[in-house]
């Protein structure tokens, strides 16, 4: 099952029922938001989050600058969020500070989100089928 990544403990009660009102949607846009990243972008978030690769180690692999290959992860995070958050946004109406909250607590958790995502998605070893490169975008 796949679940908004937030420890019980790091929330107040008021964060505790958003999660818990939340889960299936916010599971369906980030699915959703993940399969829109491009290959590339997906295969260099699963090396870094399911393989452990340091930015060092993923620069060396791009054949980049350290900064180069941290950009590039800082990018697809971003839009993994943008995309999410628009989804979000376009399914039922909730209000604007529970939105806003919601929001908080995603991108607060995103790297945990990233993780089991992916390891649920292509499991912990894969590199998924048309998932090559992750130095092409």
């Amino acid at each position: 099952e796949q679940l908004l990544a937030i420890e019980a403990s790091a929330t107040g009660p008021e964060l505790l029922a958003l999660k818990h009102q939340y889960r299936e949607r916010f599971a369906e846009a980030f699915a959703a938001a993940l399969g829109e990243l491009g290959p590339a972008q997906r295969n260099l978030l699963r090396l870094h989050y399911l393989h452990g690769l340091s930015i060092d180690e993923l620069g060396a692999l791009l054949k980049v600058h350290r900064s180069s290959a941290a950009r590039r992860i800082a990018k697809a995070r971003q839009e993994l969020l943008s995309d999410t958050r628009r989804r979000l946004a376009m399914g039922p109406a909730m209000g604007r500070q529970d939105f806003e909250e919601l929001m908080g607590l995603i991108a607060s958790r995103l790297d945990l989100s990233i993780e089991r995502f992916l390891a649920e998605r292509d499991g912990p070893g894969s590199i998924a089928a048309g998932d090559h490169s992750p130095g092409t975008q």
